[in-house]
Parts: C-alpha cells; sequence; structure tokens
C-alpha cells in the first residue's frame, strides 16, 4: 500500500474517519482524517463552519466519509475538495457515554498515528468499534473500551504479554507482577531481579482478563465475566500501559469529561 509521501501531490481520493477536529479562522476547520489508503493525514476544509456549506456533517468528529483531498507540494495539510458522509453514527453522537469512549479511542489514535503512513488493519479495527459502539448494549460498554484501546495499543506496536512470566516461562501463577515497562509478567520470583521497573500486581484471573481483552470480539466480550474489581484493575494497567508508551501522558480527554459529568449528575 502507497503511503502519502510515495504518491505524486495532487488529487486523491480515499475513505476514512475524522478523528479530531478544531476550528481555523472565522469559517474553516482543521482536521485529522484516518483514511483507509493512507493513514492519518491532516486536512483543512474551508469554509467547513459555514451554515451553507458543501461539506455539511462530513467534517465532524466521528464521521465516516469519502474524502477527495489535494495536496500541494510545499504543503504538509491536505486540502478537503469534496467529501460525503458513508456512515454518520448517529447512536453515538447522541449519547455521552458512547460518544466519549468513542472519542477516547480517536483521541489515541490521534496522537500516536505517524500521519501519511498506511495502516489497514488498525484502520478496520477502529471502524469495526465504532460499528459495534453504534448499537452495543450499555452493559458491555466498559470492557469493550479497555479491550479495544488494548488492542489498538498492540497494533500500534505495543502488545502487552499476560499469559507466561517472561523470566522462567512458568505459565501458571495466582500472584502476577506485570512490569508498565516493558509490559510483561514475571512470577514473584523472577520479577525480583527488576529493581526499577513499575509493576502492577495481578493475580491468575486479572491476567487471564487481559490476555483474552487484547484480541476479543464483541461476542466474546459480551459473555465474559468481569466482576468490578477485575475491571478496575483492568483499567488500571491499561491506563498506566498507554500513558507510560504512547500519548496524551495524562488522562484522555473524553473520559476526564464524562467522569466529570457522571459526579456531577450523582451530586445534583
Amino acid at each position: 500500500m502507497t503511503s502519502l509521501e510515495d504518491r505524486d501531490m495532487g488529487i486523491f481520493k480515499s475513505g476514512g474517519v475524522v478523528i479530531a477536529v478544531k476550528d481555523s479562522g472565522e469559517t474553516s476547520r482543521l482536521a485529522d482524517v484516518f483514511t483507509e489508503q493512507y493513514g492519518l493525514i491532516r486536512v483543512k476544509a474551508k469554509g467547513a463552519r459555514r451554515p451553507e456549506s458543501r461539506f455539511g456533517a462530513a467534517t465532524d468528529q466521528l464521521t465516516y466519509i469519502q474524502g477527495v483531498y489535494y495536496m500541494r507540494e510545499d504543503e504538509n495539510i491536505a486540502g478537503l475538495s469534496a467529501a460525503d458522509v458513508i456512515m454518520g453514527f448517529p447512536n453515538i453522537h447522541k449519547d455521552l457515554i458512547k460518544f466519549s469512549y468513542a472519542s477516547g479511542l480517536a483521541e489515541v489514535l490521534s496522537a500516536n498515528l505517524p500521519a501519511g503512513q498506511p495502516q489497514k488493519v488498525l484502520f478496520n479495527a477502529f471502524l469495526s468499534a465504532l460499528k459495534d459502539l453504534e448499537d452495543i448494549d450499555k452493559e458491555i460498554i466498559e470492557k469493550f473500551f479497555w479491550a479495544h484501546l488494548l488492542k489498538f495499543m498492540s497494533l500500534l506496536g505495543y502488545r502487552p504479554e499476560f499469559l507466561i512470566c517472561s523470566g522462567c516461562s512458568v505459565g501458571k501463577s495466582s500472584d502476577w507482577m506485570f512490569s508498565v515497562e516493558n509490559g510483561r509478567i514475571y512470577c514473584k520470583d523472577c520479577s525480583k531481579s527488576l529493581r526499577d521497573s513499575l509493576f502492577i500486581q495481578l493475580d491468575g484471573g486479572e491476567a487471564r482478563i487481559l490476555s483474552i481483552f487484547i484480541s476479543a470480539d464483541r461476542s466474546v466480550l459480551s459473555g465474559l465475566n468481569v466482576s468490578d474489581s477485575q475491571m478496575k484493575t483492568a483499567r488500571a494497567v491499561i491506563d498506566a500501559f498507554r500513558k507510560y508508551h504512547t500519548l496524551p501522558e495524562n488522562e484522555l480527554k473524553s473520559l476526564r469529561f464524562m467522569d466529570q459529568v457522571t459526579k456531577e449528575r450523582t451530586e445534583s
């Protein structure tokens, strides 16, 4: 698959998902579009914020579009010439929880994808996740988000190991230590040799759940029993691993916003 750097400058087409947007000037909009053919591209849509804009909802965040782009040799931001909405994901946009989780996945991709480099497997995984989130049951949505965040990190090149001790290769234990630094688990004895590593303690059930999360699809997650304490541990492990290895290094903005809204609703 051709990268954006390898192709000739000029007009090109690709399907893609708008993963981040911000205003530019009085009427335009800048967007990060995760495209199927060229990976992440930075796009300027001139006049997109005008009421009569030809782009309509095509530059809204979390919208799957077919875009026509143009690139000049002296620029590193593509122009958006035309765009049609393929899928608008209305249920995600009208549901705060779904939108926050989908935005969290998009936030990680926007911060870590290399510009102009095809990422077909990751693109398909992200698009599939959005389609699932559109009609997913609320009771599995938290499992779904953290499992997909772990899967996306694996596809970005940061795949952790939760099945065997990386020191002695033992495959069964009720007491594991997960190294946030190198993404591996160790038995208690082997972890002592890594004095400077940041560890999170896991029991056998928690390690098993995390290993399933990496490749689990919607049907597997629906049937996977995860207790509140196991979910809390899984979230802590995945978030610590994400912060250590990828951007952003702090809390995801979308999840921080959702937590704040949930707190305000509880207190009111």
